[in-house]
């Protein structure tokens, strides 16, 4: 670690010294445009907008690349893969794939069963902005936003716009993406298109996948508006398995795998109807419809002494929802209103078990939100009220038909607040906030399916205060303190008998830390970034830590304009040790801690932009998921190298 913090230093100050007179000239080529609408503007707390520019220079390939950048994100991964990573924010755990609400152009991604969010149908030239909303978002965004709320947008469709990316890299992994627009005054049209193909880094680590997603908007009149947007998708994939934590420190090893033949494949289709009314001085009128289906059928622990079908097992899903909103703005006072209804209809099919697990989720959702700003104070305030009813029921196959078994119903009442208050007392550009929010999530069907008994909704609670400094667009520094308090938190762990089952932990846990960020516009051509998270997270009564929560992340970044539209970039990341997954009590070793560095190198010239990106360049063997002493091996150094044409 000692020599990486060597290199990154000099890496960070010798173009300071070669470079020190070269002005900027494609920093300063940004256009600014009317300021986007962003949920956090209108909150209290430690959030974070990233902008379509900041993505751009900064060369991410993907969006977990760029998400680990951020102070208490984590990344982990039980394939080695982007392919089944999962968002941690704020020290979540292993549950936060349900803890981690993940919003995508105001549509809710995550899954209805254990899986994480599959942000893998997004790519990073695509992305127009990222927001992270910490601690909050329950009240707008509704169940799962406990430690916090990410909002992704997609870019907007412009006048006769066409974007071509092609990327190369480390595994023979070739991405191909399309994007066309148009609009005029009436119509605004969109169609993107995504082809991914790579070997993986391990043995049976392949992932291929093609999607297509389609945007249009009417601008009817004046005050009306309506539009459509369509998704599909189909992937294939390897599962690799895991490895043993000594294997895992083997350059060959840790490549292998016992699983050759594990495999899975995903359908997925969606459709979005939205209707827009603006009603003047009464404020708009914002109603949604959606529709969405899922199949996922995989293949696990294969065996050549039965047939591929009779060890398929499938997840099928159909999703709809329906919002209703009204917002209104007059003077220094707003709000927005509405009413969020949710159905789910789930099916599991272990056909190896000889089982079908499947079940409806039926919510209603009510909410207000407003936000009051005065010449020194801004305050954000809400309220969400929500029923959800589930039915859940699990069958006997018998000749790939269900028989059918007792039905196990569930009615949850919870609700969401938030109160925020951010003030400036100062003449000069400080301010300090505070925040208090409740949170709730529900068990899913698939939590139910897999559960020892009775589960009950799981009740959190936030306290954050912490100020922010900014000069100009020479520095900007903020800092939180927070504390998040979740009782009867869901997870899967054993029970006396060693079988595995979803149920609420005993003890409340307790996440509490400190969150610092420093960014600095050093000279025109010369930014840095660099901050730090601690988070303490422990069960309130046993006083040990929860399994799979780093307790420090550093990080540090650097952006330079060498020479004329030439930008380099690297960042630095370390994360402290942590427990295995389901090892309360730390019987087992610990995680240990890595840390890694990245490089890219860009460069624009007219309509065209190069690309060359090293990720993890000293070859850090690293894992960040392991559950009884077998991990998922992360790749070594990586290169990927690429080309943007803009038409």
């Amino acid at each position: 670690m000692k020599v990486k913090l060597l290199v990154f230093s000099l890496i960070l100050f010798l173009p300071l010294v070669c470079f020190a007179d070269n002005s900027s000239l494609f920093l300063d080529e940004i256009v600014v445009e009317e300021k986007a609408s962003y949920e956090s503007d209108k909150k209290s707390g430690f959030n974070t907008i990233i902008t379509r520019e900041e993505i751009e220079r900064r060369g991410y390939v993907s969006l977990f690349n760029l998400l680990e950048s951020e102070n208490s994100v984590s990344i982990r991964s039980d394939t080695g893969s982007d392919k089944f990573s999962v968002i941690d924010l704020r020290g979540m755990g292993e549950a936060s794939g349900s803890n981690v609400l993940i919003v995508v152009d105001d549509e809710i991604v995550n899954s209805s069963d254990m899986s994480a969010a599959d942000l893998n149908d997004i790519p990073s030239s695509l992305i127009e902005s990222v927001e992270i909303i910490r601690g909050s978002g329950g009240v707008l965004n509704g169940a799962g936003a406990v430690s916090g709320v990410i909002k992704i947008k997609t870019i907007a469709p412009e006048k006769n716009k066409a974007l071509l990316n092609l990327n190369y890299g480390s595994h023979e992994t070739l991405e191909k993406s399309l994007y066309i627009s148009h609009k005029d005054k009436i119509h605004s049209v969109s169609l993107s298109s995504i082809f991914y193909d790579s070997q993986g880094y391990r043995e049976n680590s392949f992932y291929e996948k093609a999607n297509a997603h389609l945007k249009y908007e009417n601008n009817f009149s004046d005050s009306v508006k309506f539009g459509l947007t369509g998704f599909v998708l189909k992937d294939k994939y390897g599962l690799p398995g895991g490895v043993s934590i000594d294997e895992a420190s083997d350059y060959d090893k840790r490549k292998k795998t016992d699983f050759p033949f594990d495999n899975g494949f995903t359908h997925k289709k969606k459709i979005n109807l939205n209707f827009r009314k603006n009603f003047l001085k009464y404020g708009t009128i914002n109603i949604t419809r959606g529709y969405s289906y899922k199949d996922n059928d995989y293949l696990m622990g294969y065996s050549p002494l039965i047939s591929e079908e009779d060890q398929q097992n499938s997840i099928s899903t159909v999703s709809k929802d329906l919002r209703i909103s009204h917002d209104f703005t007059k003077d220094d006072f707003s709000f927005v209103s509405g009413v969020d209804c949710f159905f789910d209809d789930y099916v599991r099919t272990s056909r190896t078990e000889s089982l079908r697990k499947n079940g409806q989720l039926d919510a209603k959702d009510f909410y207000f939100s407003g936000f009051l700003k005065k010449e020194k104070i801004r305050l954000n305030f809400g309220v969400r009220y929500s029923n959800s009813k589930s039915k859940f029921r699990e069958d006997e196959l018998l000749n790939g038909r269900g028989i059918k078994g007792d039905i196990l119903n569930k009615d949850y009442n919870n609700n969401a607040l938030e109160l925020g208050i951010t003030y400036t007392p100062f003449d000069f550009p400080m301010e300090f906030f505070s925040l208090f929010s409740k949170s709730y999530r529900n068990p899913n069907i698939d939590e139910l399916g897999f559960s020892s008994g009775s589960l009950s909704p799981q009740q959190s609670l936030n306290y954050e205060i912490g100020l922010r400094f900014f000069s100009n667009s020479f520095l900007k520094a903020e800092t939180s303190a927070f504390y998040l308090k979740t009782k009867d938190e869901i997870y899967y762990g054993e029970d006396d008998q060693g079988g595995k089952f979803n149920k609420n932990y005993e003890s409340s846990t307790i996440r509490k830390g400190i969150d610092l960020n420093i960014k600095l516009n050093i000279l025109k051509n010369l930014f840095a970034a660099t901050g730090f998270s601690f988070i303490k997270a422990e069960f309130e009564d046993l006083g040990e830590e929860i399994p799979l929560v780093s307790d420090l992340k550093y990080f540090a970044f650097l952006e330079y304009e060498a020479l004329r539209n030439l930008i380099f970039s690297v960042d630095y990341s370390y994360f402290s040790s942590k427990k295995q997954g389901s090892d309360i009590y730390g019987k087992l070793s610990r995680i240990p801690s890595y840390d890694t560095v990245d490089f890219a190198l860009r460069y624009k010239i007219n309509k065209f932009s190069f690309f060359i990106k090293s990720e993890n360049i000293f070859n850090e063997k690293y894992f960040t998921s392991a559950y009884e002493n077998t991990c998922y091996p992360m790749p070594e150094r990586t290169f990927t190298a690429g080309i943007k044409a803009e038409f």
